[in-house]
């Protein structure tokens, strides 16, 4: 079933609101952050040593590093003038309770895919935009005499190809459109 691996929920994450809200390379700065505190939970910002290594101006990582800190995901611990100032990176997970209902919602899937791994992989080939994948239309593809993998395969095939009626948003009647081209693909 290795080609349904594919399908992920799709979770909030630090680097979400940091792609939302702060210039870049602010989610990059977020990351070395966490490598350089893993042991001593202190990040030592060098502007100039930053800006070096991004190639970037020292402004654009002013900006980078302050968007990290207006947001909540670095903590202040000391800015003595002349020196680096000093952060305490914050894991998503702990900003997530000082931050209550700013997380992204996750991609929900209907309840009857969680063992249905073909309607899974039919929403992943979609890129999450076609939902109308329920388990009646599920039964009518397998109806079609197709395993799931070549349905699957098929629906790789059709996404290139498909043209939906002008004017109209591609998922309007794509689940027919897609049924009419299994069918059609069986003679």
């Amino acid at each position: 079933m290795d080609g349904f691996n594919e399908f992920r929920r799709l979770h909030c994450s630090a680097e979400w609101h940091i792609e939302k809200h702060c210039p870049n390379p602010a989610a990059s700065i977020y990351n070395i952050a966490f490598r350089v505190a893993k042991d001593s939970g202190r990040f030592s910002v060098s502007y100039p040593s930053l800006a070096t290594y991004f190639h970037a101006s020292e402004r654009t990582i002013r900006r980078a590093v302050h968007g990290l800190r207006e947001i909540g995901f670095f903590k202040l611990l000391s800015h003595d003038r002349g020196q680096s100032c000093t952060y305490h990176p914050i894991h998503h997970r702990d900003w997530l309770s000082q931050n209550p209902g700013q997380c992204l919602e996750k991609i929900e899937t209907p309840e009857y895919w969680e063992k249905d791994l073909l309607g899974q992989a039919l929403f992943a080939v979609c890129d999450g935009r076609v939902k109308f994948f329920y388990a009646n239309v599920l039964k009518g593809m397998r109806n079609t005499g197709l395993s799931d993998l070549e349905i699957v395969a098929r629906m790789k095939e059709f996404r290139q190809i498909d043209k939906p009626p002008a004017g109209q948003p591609w998922t309007r009647g794509f689940v027919g459109r897609f049924m009419a081209f299994l069918k059609a693909g069986r003679n």
